[in-house]
């Protein structure tokens, strides 16, 4: 049975998944102006990776494969030029059906595990024939087939900063959530994933400096997630600035993120360790956690609006 907070979390994700999928349908439905535009094709591309990222960490199987297959074909469309036919959007909107269907299950009675592999198996059928069609098509321009289209030079700082907002997403989301190793763990998932992506792309040393100062901060467990919150997308949204101008060399880590990076190797040995231990304190420091738990939960949702004001603006 899902917890109240866990319930929220996954309103959040049903309401803007709801709005991804309209940008993704008013895309198909234009799909020939669509693909003619670099920008609305991005924003395909964006809202199916967001929709993709919301339904891992939720763990909602079925909504997140539709998804990332969606954002592969997308990519192929973004790669290629290809001349749309009444057969390709014929069979978007099928996928299109079946994801709106799964999202609405979600909103009502929720998705059971079998339901899911149901519609991944009716679906399935749809998506072999999409790619065969896609392959097909590019075949007819280029002379080549999907698995063998060429590297092409795609907007890389784009795409990294279109990660780098998906993850500031993910990470309000957990912010959100209870305050526990499980959600610290996965804010440091995150943190490698940024490092990870900013290396690939070969963004500036700084990046990876201040990715390595969050990291430390939220390893720090004397940090509430509300002051988290503010303190980390702050900085990521300066650092996004930075090198969307072509300024990454002016990435800084503020003063107010350093102060909650101390302690923080001490902290960090691992949090599971530290839940561990504290299960074998005595029952006064056990009520002393307990009580400091509370008061973090009851500081988050004092500040809740806030948390939302943030959340809202990212992308």
């Amino acid at each position: 049975m899902q917890t109240e907070q866990t319930q929220k979390i996954m309103g959040y994700f049903i309401e803007e998944a709801k709005d991804h999928f309209n940008t993704i349908e008013h895309g198909i439905l234009n799909l020939p102006n669509t693909i003619a535009d670099r920008e609305l094709l991005n924003e395909l591309f964006r809202a199916a990776h967001s929709v993709k990222g919301g339904a891992a960490m939720l763990e909602i199987n079925s909504v997140r494969n539709i998804a990332h297959r969606l954002e592969d074909s997308f990519k192929i469309l973004r790669e290629t030029s290809i001349k749309v036919d009444n057969k390709l959007e014929s069979l978007y909107l099928s996928v299109l059906d079946t994801l709106q269907d799964l999202l609405e299950q979600l909103s009502n009675s929720g998705l059971t595990e079998k339901e899911e592999k149901t519609q991944l198996e009716k679906l399935e059928p749809v998506f072999q024939e999409l790619e065969e069609h896609l392959d097909d098509l590019a075949g007819e321009t280029h002379g080549i087939t999907i698995g063998k289209i060429p590297e092409l030079n795609v907007d890389k700082q784009s795409f990294f900063m279109a990660e780098v907002s998906e993850k500031m997403r993910e990470m309000l989301l957990l912010f959100k959530q209870n305050d526990d190793a499980s959600t610290r763990n996965k804010l440091k998932n995150i943190c490698d994933f940024l490092a990870g992506q900013g290396r690939q792309e070969h963004v500036s040393s700084n990046w990876l400096k201040l990715i390595e100062a969050i990291k430390k901060a939220i390893a720090n467990t004397e940090n509430t997630y509300y002051t988290l919150a503010h303190n980390i997308i702050k900085n990521l949204k300066q650092a996004e600035e930075l090198i969307r101008d072509n300024r990454e060399q002016e990435i800084l880590i503020d003063e107010k993120l350093k102060a909650l990076t101390k302690n923080a190797e001490y902290i960090n040995k691992n949090i599971g360790e530290i839940d561990m231990l504290n299960e074998t304190k005595n029952q006064q420091n056990q009520t002393n956690i307990n009580e400091r738990i509370n008061n973090k939960n009851d500081i988050l949702t004092q500040k809740k609006e806030s948390i939302n004001d943030w959340f809202n603006k990212i992308g």
